[in-house]
């Protein structure tokens, strides 16, 4: 029941989501740069292009896999309209550290990326950032990550764009139902005691 539960509320939450017109997910071929902090614009061609949500492990070779490392991630979108105001939302920042910029301009940081062990910081946290697109209706994306903690790592949430409204709708959305599961559980989990504590004999609600 409990499971039922929270796959109705899941539900629920993805129909009101992606009722939201301008929300759309930019998970497929983002460049991928191994063993590089790149820049806006870069020279350099990308190593490979690679679908989140996924681990770039399974992108390389597997004599040249490395269980950690520092890397980039690089998309163009294009046809933005250049006079609204957009966002973006990833539920949980890239593992195990990030930088996060738009037309080459810092928008967000979580925990500090490093090429080793000794400068990398790690930290965990949701990603919701609000831009303009350039002149053009561009907008250039770019993340910085480095993960020298866990062996796999990249990015392993979808990233939703979309007008700032939308995106911030599914944001508190996102948030609500998020605290919605955990007090749904205590509660349930709290029952289940009480129930026990009044009827110890019933093993069923163990």
């Amino acid at each position: 029941k409990k499971l039922f539960a929270i796959f109705i509320i899941f539900s629920l939450f993805s129909t009101a989501l992606f009722a939201r017109d301008s929300v759309h997910t930019i998970n497929e071929n983002w460049e991928f740069y191994l063993s590089k902090f790149i820049t806006s614009n870069p020279q350099e061609k990308p190593d490979f292009l690679i679908d989140i949500p996924n681990s770039w492990q399974d992108y390389v070779e597997t004599s040249s896999k490395s269980k950690y490392g520092y890397f980039s991630y690089r998309k163009v979108i294009t046809g933005l309209d250049p006079n609204k105001e957009y966002a973006i939302f990833l539920a949980e920042s890239p593992q195990n550290s990030c930088k996060f910029f738009i037309n080459g301009k810092l928008l967000n940081q979580i925990g500090t990326p490093g090429t080793s062990s000794e400068t990398e910081k790690p930290y965990f946290a949701p990603i919701y950032s609000i831009f303009y697109p350039d002149e053009q209706g561009n907008v250039e994306i770019i993340f910085h990550v480095s993960s020298f903690v866990q062996t796999k790592s990249g990015i392993f949430n979808s990233i939703f764009l979309g007008e700032k409204p939308d995106i911030l709708f599914y944001y508190t959305l996102q948030n609500g139902v998020a605290w919605l599961v955990i007090g749904t559980l205590a509660i349930l989990s709290c029952l289940n005691i009480l129930l026990f504590v009044l009827s110890p004999k019933r093993r069923e609600n163990l």
